[in-house]
């Protein structure tokens, strides 16, 4: 059998994570380029920073029933007023905290890994399809992966030589702030400490410990003032009931085959999404890779074998409690752990044989990477959107004329106040309806009081979006009723109508889109 150090250790040429990390950066900042109006989720984060006073985003928010770190939301809102309000700004912190990901991961990876596997893991980064989404997406979970591997990268760095109280000072600055910025990121501060604590070879301890001792201090407050308050908030109750619906808490005491299942189906849910494996039998692939890396760490690397899978236990353990939901985009943060794991893995079966890089070994990892690389290139052809508000806005610009109006619906609204400046309807030139009540006819009536009261408007633009169609119908409903359609419009998930609310409609209306 090959000699397992001498393998493990052969040089990887400069040029091979360099082209990585170059084609991430095209595929993030392809994506992040490609004009896209906010769509719902975003929307109500983006509307909660302008309308929320700073003190405020310590708290649950406006829209949505949205939850966020103040830090996050502070900075976002700071950037809203320096720079303008568009979406490009709105989404800049998420490119950022992609950014960082794509560019330290590497270091981290060579400091826990063999080179090969720091390389492979590189690779699952650069072509992680939610990792590429959410780098331009208006919210934390982007952010929150940029916090695990900025800590890694700063636990490790620190790690390989005496700590200093300089050192220290600057790693407990580092981890006291951060928390600010990403609550998710206690979860690996929390793995850091216990390996810390458990491993008697670590030189000036006591500093280390030290630092520890702040960064908590910092969380305690920050669970003071933001965290308990949110927990106690509706939105959270909402969003946990949401949650508890799709499944995403860890049975707390596992009494029966449907809890032992829940286990199962989370474990390979984690490879399919947020890991981004989706083809058949793929996520298992991933999740027999994984279970080989860590075999691997755990025999070669104990204290770095915790590292990387401690924060995944307390994450279970939050959920078993009802804390964090493990699902999906919720646990995006853990993907940069996956994917060292997983490089870990690959590379321990290529060298666990006779030849320097074994059929298997290289099967399994082009099984793992051909979709991530296909759905990645394809940001390049057709990057991500969700639905295209944009296009119903410039067909009614080049369809307009003097005496028109645009009746922007509240949800969409939201929407509507960031892409404004690509536009620049004015005030006169656009109405904005009132939020809508839940129950249907109180609804109805609100919808048939605000589209009266244009009544001597001959030509009226109404944009509406959707993830659904059948969400449009009961406004275009109302719409129908009371005016003439004169012209409509559909892109993805949008639709405008052009109406003459100076008169009914007299004859049988078009399907609802």
């Amino acid at each position: 059998m090959t000699n397992r150090n001498s393998e493990d250790s052969a040089p990887i040429p400069a040029i091979v994570p360099w082209a990585l990390i170059g084609l991430g950066l095209l595929f993030r900042v392809v994506q992040y380029a490609h004009y896209r109006t906010l769509w719902s989720d975003e929307a109500w984060y983006a509307a909660s920073m302008v309308e929320m006073s700073p003190l405020a985003l310590f708290g649950p928010l406006q829209y949505g029933g949205c939850v966020a770190p103040p830090g996050y939301l502070i900075g976002s809102k700071w950037l809203i007023g320096l720079l303008g309000m568009n979406e490009y700004i709105v989404r800049l912190p998420s490119l950022v905290g992609g950014l960082l990901v794509l560019f330290l991961f590497y270091p981290v990876a060579k400091k826990l890994l063999s080179p090969r596997g720091a390389v492979l893991a590189l690779a699952f980064v650069a072509f992680c399809p939610h990792l590429i989404y959410y780098s331009t997406e208006v919210r934390q979970y982007s952010t929150d992966a940029a916090a695990v591997v900025v800590l890694l990268w700063l636990a490790l760095h620190f790690e390989s030589q005496p700590l200093s109280w300089g050192e220290a000072a600057v790693f407990a600055l580092a981890a006291a702030i951060i928390p600010w910025f990403s609550m998710t990121s206690v979860f690996v501060l929390a793995a850091i400490v216990v390996t810390h604590v458990l491993r008697s070879d670590l030189p000036n301890k006591a500093r280390w410990l030290a630092a520890h001792t702040v960064w908590m201090a910092s969380f305690a407050a920050l669970y003071v003032v933001s965290i308990a308050p949110i927990s106690r908030s509706a939105n959270m109750a909402n969003m946990l009931s949401v949650y508890t619906d799709a499944g995403a808490f860890l049975p707390l005491l596992p009494r029966s085959a449907s809890d032992v299942k829940w286990l199962r189906d989370a474990f390979l849910q984690v490879f399919d999404n947020p890991a981004g494996f989706s083809l058949p039998a793929a996520a298992g692939l991933a999740g027999f890779a994984f279970l080989l890396g860590c075999v691997s760490l755990f025999l070669r690397r104990k204290p770095r074998f915790l590292l990387v899978i401690l924060p995944f236990v307390f994450v279970l353990a939050a959920s078993a409690l009802h804390r964090y939901p493990f699902y999906k985009r919720t646990i995006l943060f853990l993907v940069p752990l996956i994917f060292l794991v997983l490089g870990e893995g690959v590379a321990y079966l290529a060298v666990d044989s006779r030849k320097r890089w074994p059929i298997g070994a290289i099967l399994l990892f082009a099984l793992l990477i051909v979709q991530p690389a296909y759905r990645a290139a394809r940001v390049v052809a057709q990057p991500t959107t969700h639905h295209e508000l944009n296009r119903l806005l410039d067909y009614a610009q080049t369809n307009w004329r003097p005496g028109d109006l645009l009746c922007v619906p509240h949800l969409e609204s939201l929407s509507f106040r960031f892409c404004n400046w690509r536009y620049g309807f004015k005030e006169e030139e656009y109405t904005v309806m009132a939020p809508p009540p839940t129950d249907k006819e109180l609804r109805k009536a609100l919808w048939t009081q605000e589209l009266g009261a244009l009544r001597d408007h001959a030509r009226v633009w109404i944009p509406m979006v959707y993830d659904d169609p059948g969400v449009a119908k009961p406004l275009l409903d109302v719409v129908d009723a009371s005016g003439r359609r004169l012209d409509e419009f559909h892109a993805m998930g949008a639709s405008i109508y052009l109406t003459d609310l100076s008169q009914t409609s007299a004859s049988k209306q078009t399907p609802a889109p």
